[in-house]
């Protein structure tokens, strides 16, 4: 099941040196910047944020700048 919905701490995992990879399909940006938490890659369904129900599909793969 995707997503399962499971909650989990960022922040906790990053700040113990993981690789944070997350799926914020039911968090988006405006609740919840992952990015800024520290995660290193944020998946994002922003169908209908930007296109309405079912006009479009798109998905957003965001990862933070590198070194």
């Amino acid at each position: 099941m995707n997503p399962s919905i499971d909650l989990f701490d960022v922040k906790s995992y990053v700040d113990r040196g993981c690789y944070v990879i997350v799926d914020s399909t039911l968090a988006p940006p405006p609740l919840q910047s992952c990015l800024a938490l520290g995660a290193d890659l944020v998946v994002h369904s922003a169908t209908k944020a930007l296109a309405g129900h079912s006009d479009a599909v798109l998905g957003l793969f965001l990862a933070k700048a590198g070194p």
